[in-house]
């Protein structure tokens, strides 16, 4: 399929309160789908926000709960659901992670957040990941960033060298940053010559305030579209044929 629709969930968060967050998630998860959207996509740590005695305390049950409610709705709604992260436990250790689930309720993907954010705590509380990877599915060949990970541009040539055609943002970039998140989005598109959805939170926590701007950029840098402070959902629509278009006036990547 040559065009579809994704769609970037903008919403606030409750920190340590996952059953509101993830009732709110689903609602917003259910409004995408009824508009038409085939891949959805949740902000980073959606269920707890940087809440980390929450997290410290109770990870396995909410990661489980989480999972088990974005398996049915991606399954209910027949569409590809990228989870934004969650923090997950393995072998004793802490994750940023992100799944992507297809429209069976299956999961078919897995990212572990590489680069972790010092002035967020990140490093004492999470375990960096080491893998990145491009998921194949039906509407093409989606790649996963975590919010900070946007700074480092090895890491999006690494994907857009495996065969990327989108690659997906979850983040919590907090202000005053917003100048920065708008350039590097569309730096990642321009240099990748891919799309580029950027998914970011609204709101604010104790630590910090969150200026959303949730943005589609296409291959070549320009915005499909965006949203402003507020919660809300960004549709965009992809047309994949862009990218071969772009790609051959002159490929970057040779």
């Amino acid at each position: 399929m040559q065009k579809f629709i994704v769609a970037a969930i903008q919403m606030d968060i409750v920190s340590g309160d996952s059953r509101l967050n993830l009732e709110r998630a689903s609602d917003l998860i259910k409004q995408a789908a009824n508009a038409g959207a085939r891949i959805v996509c949740l902000p980073e740590l959606f269920n707890t926000g940087y809440d980390y005695p929450t997290i410290t305390q109770q990870v396995d049950t909410l990661f489980v709960q989480a999972v088990s409610r974005l398996r049915q709705l991606a399954g209910r709604h027949a569409l590809y659901l990228i989870s934004g992260s969650m923090a997950e436990k393995v072998a004793g250790r802490i994750y940023n992670t992100c799944l992507l689930i297809d429209p069976r309720g299956d999961i078919s993907g897995r990212y572990r957040k590489i680069h972790l954010f010092a002035p967020l705590a990140e490093p004492q509380h999470f375990t960096a990941g080491e893998e990145c990877a491009v998921f194949n599915t039906t509407l093409g060949a989606l790649g996963i960033m975590l919010c900070y990970d946007l700074r480092f541009a090895e890491l999006s040539v690494r994907l857009g060298l495996q065969g990327a055609q989108l690659i997906f943002v979850p983040s919590q970039f907090p202000d005053p940053r917003l100048h920065h998140w708008q350039v590097l989005l569309k730096a990642r598109a321009i240099e990748n010559q891919l799309y580029v959805i950027g998914v970011n939170r609204c709101g604010s926590d104790l630590r910090n305030s969150y200026f959303g701007n949730s943005m589609a950029v296409d291959p070549q840098g320009r915005l499909v579209g965006s949203l402003g402070r507020s919660e809300g959902i960004l549709l965009a629509e992809i047309d994949l044929a862009r990218i071969e278009l772009t790609r051959k006036k002159l490929y970057y990547l040779k």
